[in-house]
């Protein structure tokens, strides 16, 4: 959330008595800071935070003024992010399954210990079962916040869950049906065992059909605006939209002399990430390097995972984390996995992207963009240094491409607002 944003919300009016909000941030970076940006919204109208995370978050977190519970450490972060399996389209879910298990009776003593009637209620993401449970079984006020528009398993729209499903939404619906219905199933296979298993610790009988029960039945707030993904005739009805929530990396570390040093010394370089979780992406890098020597253009690596990086030359540097509200503006390009969070940044600088989407949401995010005409994707095994190449050159070379990214930017110039989603949470705090 940046300055204006904070500033606008704090001379409003609270329009509720101050609230205890459970607030999730779980995931990588993308998946946390947009939680950043609405616990500050929430804190500047009189709330108080308790943000609950990985140990890995915790500090960032607490510099912000909230109320830290670790419902999980730094290290079990870094193993997770180190699985060999979590970015797999299809084995990525048995991770999931896995973290599930692990977290779930954590999450679910920390809301009990912690809720009050009328006065606590909770934010999460659908992927937050525990929190759905405590809603189910304690009575807990639940707002669903969706970050990406692929957790709406829409048969109008539908949505691109695997990169062969990119033109799903030219077949007819019957088709669609037959796939979503095929998604859920995979979904309740996956997930469903390990999501009955901690219900039937507290309770409650199995549930199926996860990819409907894990929203709210009180209040889903999707995260994105409608010119991303606009809403559709089967999504949840208890639904109010809202904007990217943009977190302004206010406690961040200025950016080092080096690499202010290194920006002004030429063009805007190429920006390169696998995502902030990512540990297995040498590949991804070796071919980002060789696409700047082909280009001969400068590039930067963003990654805290140094031993995946493959020799640099003067041209091209990495860093371990640089704050992309700063970064982006300078840059030239954005090359990176299609998560929701750089996908949004990337947008609001008004530079093209190269997606390499891998699972979950990448896929329906890189087809999303290659819509609006600011991007397009290669699959993990034709992202090569040639190809990275021929395929930025079109993108940098395109006036159509900068039109359309200069449009965008310009649509989320002043649409960065939470207030919707803030009025939302706080009509469910009384």
């Amino acid at each position: 959330m940046d300055s204006t944003q904070t500033k606008a919300l704090m001379t409003r009016e609270r329009a509720s008595p101050p609230l205890n909000v459970l607030l999730f941030g779980l995931g990588s970076r993308g998946d946390v800071h947009p939680f950043f940006a609405l616990g500050q919204a929430l804190q500047a109208r009189g709330h108080h935070i308790t943000f609950l995370t990985l140990g890995y978050f915790s500090e960032q977190a607490r510099r912000l003024g909230f109320e830290v519970v670790e419902v999980g450490s730094a290290d079990d972060y870094l193993k997770w992010a180190l699985h060999p399996d979590l970015w797999h389209p299809r084995r990525g879910f048995r991770v999931m399954a896995e973290i599930t298990r692990l977290i779930s009776a954590t999450i679910y003593r920390e809301i009990e210990a912690r809720y009050e009637p009328r006065r606590t209620l909770i934010v999460g993401t659908c992927s937050i079962f525990a929190a759905r449970v405590a809603q189910e079984k304690l009575g807990v006020p639940l707002v669903t916040a969706v970050l990406q528009p692929a957790l709406f398993f829409s048969t109008h729209e539908s949505p691109t869950l695997q990169p062969f499903m990119a033109g799903i939404n030219r077949y007819p619906r019957w088709v669609r049906r037959l796939a979503m219905g095929a998604a859920g199933l995979t979904m309740d296979r996956a997930l469903g065992p390990a999501v009955n298993e901690f219900r039937a610790s507290v309770g409650l009988p199995p549930v199926r059909n996860l990819c409907d029960w894990w929203f709210s039945p009180q209040a889903v707030v999707p995260l994105f605006p409608e010119w991303f993904a606009a809403p559709q005739p089967d999504w949840p009805a208890n639904l109010r939209m809202a904007s990217f929530p943009f977190y302004d990396g206010s406690n961040f570390a200025a950016p080092s002399e080096e690499l202010a040093e290194f920006i002004a010394s030429g063009d805007p370089p190429l920006v390169f990430t696998p995502g902030s979780g990512a540990r297995n992406a040498r590949q991804f890098f070796t071919a980002s390097v060789e696409a700047c020597r082909l280009l001969k253009r400068r590039g930067i690596l963003l990654t805290p995972f140094e031993d995946q990086i493959p020799p640099l030359y003067d041209e091209v540097r990495h860093e371990p984390f640089v704050n992309l509200e700063w970064l982006l503006p300078r840059s030239a390009a954005m090359i990176h996995h299609g998560g929701i969070g750089t996908a949004a940044d990337a947008l609001r600088a008004g530079r093209p992207q190269l997606l390499m989407p891998m699972a979950f949401d990448q896929p329906d995010n890189a087809a999303r963009l290659r819509r609006l005409g600011v991007g397009r994707s290669l699959a993990p095994r034709h992202f090569t240094g040639p190809r990275v190449a021929r395929v930025l050159s079109a993108l940098l070379e395109s006036a159509e491409v900068a039109s359309r990214c200069r449009d965008y930017a310009n649509r989320l110039q002043g649409a960065m607002d939470l207030r919707v989603g803030c009025e939302l949470i706080e009509s469910l705090g009384g």
